[in-house]
């Protein structure tokens, strides 16, 4: 599948690919798209992500996106595989970073970005240091500081002639080009930005 020649604004999340079952999402590719992304309120899903890759099992909880979407007989969610996406030329000006993660790193894999663009800043007065991985069996909204790209358990990731970049007005939870925990086979190839407070500079070839 491919999607192209996209402009989103005003959105809570921009491009999210988010798997809470069984199923399995690959060959996607995403490319030409601009993005702008900010907080809204704390119902919708969502945290300004501009980019969101996840899969994690289904909450159990009795709401609309609860467990009675189990299939019949079926008392646990299952988590499918999200695998082969690309992005390729896209701007994003948000007030969070991009978020990929899973239930573990063979969950999501394969997962390409190249000439991405970011620009941060802090544009609402709603407070972030937060990803949202609502509807999760596990813990649905994460606390963390701000980075360009947040990558949580996850494998084969490529980033490649991309640039982070911070407005001025910085939040104080704002932190650095990227984040990882728990990534398997990480390949960087021009990776470039600042950390948003001490303005050390990061040029990341390999």
């Amino acid at each position: 599948m491919i999607i192209s020649n996209c402009i989103i604004t005003k959105s809570n999340r921009g491009i999210g690919i988010q798997n809470r079952d069984e199923g399995t999402v690959s060959n996607v590719f995403f490319s030409n798209i601009i993005i702008d992304s900010h907080f809204f309120s704390d119902v919708w899903w969502g945290k300004a992500e501009p980019i969101y890759v996840t899969s994690f099992k289904r909450a159990k909880s009795a709401d609309k996106d609860g467990g009675w979407r189990f299939a019949k007989g079926q008392t646990e969610g299952k988590a499918g595989e999200v695998s082969n996406i690309r992005f390729s030329n896209i701007s994003c000006s948000s007030e969070n970073g991009i978020y990929v993660g899973g239930e573990s790193p063979g969950l999501v894999n394969n997962i390409s970005f190249d000439q991405i663009n970011l620009f941060l800043n802090k544009t609402t007065a709603i407070e972030g240091g937060i990803y949202d991985r609502r509807p999760s069996a596990v813990a649905g909204l994460v606390k963390a500081k701000t980075s360009g790209f947040y990558l949580d358990r996850a494998s084969d990731i490529s980033i490649s002639n991309s640039k982070v970049t911070w407005g001025n007005n910085k939040a104080p939870y704002f932190s650095g080009v990227l984040e990882k925990n728990e990534i398997e086979r990480l390949k960087l190839n021009g990776l470039e930005g600042e950390d948003a407070f001490s303005g050390q500079l990061h040029r990341i070839r390999k």
